[in-house]
């Protein structure tokens, strides 16, 4: 959506060029403090942007310019791909994949208005955990048997799909050569 780096000056540019408010100090930011923090490439946690309400995260990495200036490059991406990825999984209507961080927030979900909420608020008795044992739980009603699966390779932080399963059907769900069945 908008890439940027924030110089150590306080100095702020963004592509494509937008308003940002008055006193706007990068250094200030999450994104860039994070990224300074770990020294090296970071993911914020999902937000939901103000404006277009789509969920965005920030990859933000420490920079050095060409006069040694430091500060921090980062760049806003949509979450919208993965979000229509992850609701276009089907179990034929009695299942649905899901994404959930390593605080337990679910990222993306086909209930929409589960995003953002924790396990915690949507499975309030015996929350699941993340891992990839089986556990039990209902959900609207419905029993349910949930799973979850880390997903590998991001630069920072932990996110994991779960795969919730209506309890009463007796069709596995598994992952095999990379499609659900």
């Amino acid at each position: 959506m908008n890439v940027y780096v924030g110089q150590g000056d306080g100095t702020f540019i963004m592509q494509p060029p937008n308003e940002m408010p008055a006193g706007y100090d990068p250094r200030t930011r999450p994104w860039y403090n994070e990224a300074v923090s770990a020294g090296k490439m970071t993911l914020t946690e999902p937000y939901r942007d103000s404006v277009t309400k789509g969920l965005f995260i920030t990859i933000a990495t420490p920079v050095r310019s060409l006069t040694g200036q430091r500060g921090v490059a980062g760049g806003d991406l949509s979450l919208a791909t993965l979000v229509k990825m992850i609701s276009s999984i089907h179990f034929q209507g009695d299942g649905c994949a899901f994404l959930v961080d390593e605080s337990e927030h679910i990222l993306v979900h086909p209930d929409t208005s589960l995003v953002m909420k924790t396990l915690a608020e949507v499975y309030p008795t015996d929350t699941p955990k993340l891992s990839q044992k089986i556990s039990e739980n209902t959900l609207g009603g419905h029993a349910q048997v949930l799973t979850f699966a880390r997903v590998n390779g991001l630069p920072s932080g932990n996110w994991y799909v779960g795969v919730a399963r209506d309890k009463g059907r007796r069709t596995q769900c598994s992952v095999s050569s990379g499609t659900l069945r």
